[in-house]
């Protein structure tokens, strides 16, 4: 692949184990080259930058060479390069975790969900003459996705990799310009390395684009030898370089004539597209659900009982406008084929079929069927494929299984701080509410269970809230009942779970909901995911930035940064 741009982009994750690049322009618009990498790990952060290599010391991290460094890390994984390619080695215990412009790689889906994009979402891109899929929209949809822009989460200072935008990339790179095309590329074709070999086609394109010959032979003789580094008992699925699309990928399962929803409601409790209960807290601006375009953010704001928070107003964002309900009512724009029903509670019909429900306390969310292995955040992904495994994907792709609490669904511990935290909005470009409207505030740790019942009259309360909560069997009636118990308040959270109620028998027609039993049993458990984890996975990055993902397929990501 070969993504372009300007500024500081995510190349690989693994857990905590991250991979950045930074992407300058070079003389032809849109092509760019990498001008330095930074590794952020559990043992410190090691930078390779112009001024050299820098890395934690007594703590188990060892590097090799001075003008080439190969750095290997206390758990097997290894990055080998300079400012200008890098080869990234992360164990097989990666498999089915990685995210970032190197990919995902996942054996169950086939390796269909390469190119993932940074909210979970994936599809598949052209290939470009270079190969791998360049421009149009698997830069501006995919690549530019994982650039990072918010300055809490950037490894580079902005002096070390400048920020700056992306122009309109076609689907196709540029023709080369060299007076001596045929003759150039008779030479690059010798001189690019090993004919056969993972870097010798976009050497030649990088010659044949800048109509420089020794800087990218150079170049490909160091990225080779980096990937000599790392190269031993490594599974690349793609490894052949022709430019054929991967293998296809194995049915999705998804029934697109059914839509799915997901519920957001008390304190807040999220009811996931699959129907998993979670109880995601924290204060501030919340992704609730995705799907391409269509965003939903929720307000979280705290409640009396420390920890503990309530939904406090919802921003949908539609390639059709803004859709906004707080406390000051709703708005949507006009003439644009949105509908709105009720003054209180508000259904929001929007023209592809999507749907909302709700009013600043509540909300349910109806997406159409295409949107069955394309959803993300707080409401969690929708994957038949994956047997839904990977329901708590957080904001970086990974995903993973968290035990149930007492209330029927994670809560607390890592669920909040890994997976819910992650898709909290803090980048002010990001953000749909005002700061005004919805403000940020901090976590505090929480444990892996609620906060205990203080009130005076416990089993009294608990019979009443059991009476008056709603429909025994229904989505969220064990919820109102430990709303209330918390709070020690009835009839809030009674009025409030009726709301919730008729949200719901507006949007539930024609929907399929995995686990609809609302049962405290964790979901199925997945389909085996066919990693062999004895064998590492590998990916690279070099030129004017070409990418091998981890997968072996080719891309070619610009973009500055």
């Amino acid at each position: 692949s070969h993504p372009m741009g300007q500024g500081e982009y995510v190349l690989a994750v693994c857990g905590s184990f991250r991979v950045h690049a930074c992407h300058e322009p070079i003389t032809r618009p849109g092509i760019s080259k990498n001008n330095g990498f930074v590794i952020d790990t559990q043992w410190g952060l090691v930078k390779i930058t112009r001024s050299g290599a820098s890395i934690p010391s007594g703590v188990g991290i060892a590097i090799q060479g001075r003008r080439r460094r190969t750095i290997t890390f206390p758990d097997g994984s290894m990055v080998s390069g300079n400012v200008r390619s890098l080869s990234v080695k992360f164990t097989g215990e990666c498999c089915a975790r990685t995210s970032g412009l190197c990919g995902a790689f996942s054996p169950a889906l086939n390796y269909a969900n390469i190119f993932t994009d940074a909210s979970g979402n994936y599809r598949d891109y052209p290939n470009s003459r270079w190969r791998g899929p360049f421009g149009g929209e698997f830069q501006s949809v995919f690549a530019d996705s994982w650039k990072v822009t918010d300055p809490s989460q950037r490894l580079f200072t902005e002096a070390e990799c400048p920020t700056g935008t992306t122009p309109q990339l076609p689907e196709e790179p540029p023709v080369s310009q060299c007076d001596n095309v045929e003759e150039l590329r008779a030479k690059a074709e010798v001189q690019c390395g090993n004919p056969n070999g993972r870097f010798h086609a976009d050497c030649v394109e990088d010659v044949l684009t800048t109509c420089d010959l020794d800087e990218w032979v150079n170049e490909t003789k160091d990225a080779e030898d980096d990937f000599d580094e790392v190269d031993d008992d490594v599974t690349i699925p793609e490894a052949d370089p022709s430019p054929s699309p991967p293998a296809s990928p194995s049915p999705d399962l998804c029934d697109r004539s059914k839509s799915i929803v997901c519920s957001s409601s008390g304190d807040p409790h999220v009811r996931t597209f699959v129907g998993r209960r979670s109880h995601p807290m924290g204060q501030g601006e919340y992704v609730l659900a995705v799907c391409g375009s269509f965003r939903v953010h929720a307000c979280h704001e705290p409640i009396t009982r420390p920890g503990i928070s309530k939904n406090n107003g919802f921003v949908i964002d539609t390639q059709w406008g803004l859709v906004k309900i707080t406390r000051s009512g709703a708005s949507i724009p006009s003439g644009v084929g949105i509908a709105i029903q009720g003054r209180r509670r508000r259904t929001i019909t929007f023209p592809d079929g999507s749907m909302v429900s709700g009013n600043v306390r509540s909300l349910s969310v109806k997406f159409t069927g295409e949107c069955c292995a394309r959803t993300s955040g707080l409401c969690g992904a929708f994957s038949p494929a994956l047997n839904y495994a990977n329901i708590f994907t957080d904001a970086s792709g990974n995903y993973r299984d968290y035990p149930n609490s007492r209330w029927r669904g994670p809560f607390g511990g890592e669920f909040q701080s890994v997976f819910a935290d992650s898709w909290k909005v803090t980048d002010p470009s990001q953000r749909l509410f005002t700061e005004a409207e919805c403000p940020t505030g901090t976590t505090p740790q929480l444990p892996e269970e609620p906060p205990v019942s203080q009130c005076d009259n416990v089993e009294e309360l608990r019979a009443k809230a059991e009476v008056q909560c709603g429909n025994p069997n229904g989505r969220f009636h064990a919820d109102c009942v430990e709303d209330v118990l918390t709070t020690c308040d009835l009839d809030e959270w009674v009025n409030e779970t009726k709301d919730a109620e008729d949200d719901f028998d507006e949007v539930d027609d024609d929907v399929t909901i995995p686990e609809a039993d609302p049962s405290p049993s964790p979901p199925a458990s997945p389909s085996p995911d066919l990693c062999d984890r004895s064998k590492s996975i590998v990916c690279s990055s070099s030129g004017d930035p070409h990418v091998r993902t981890f997968v072996g397929r080719r891309s070619h990501p610009m973009g500055q940064g």
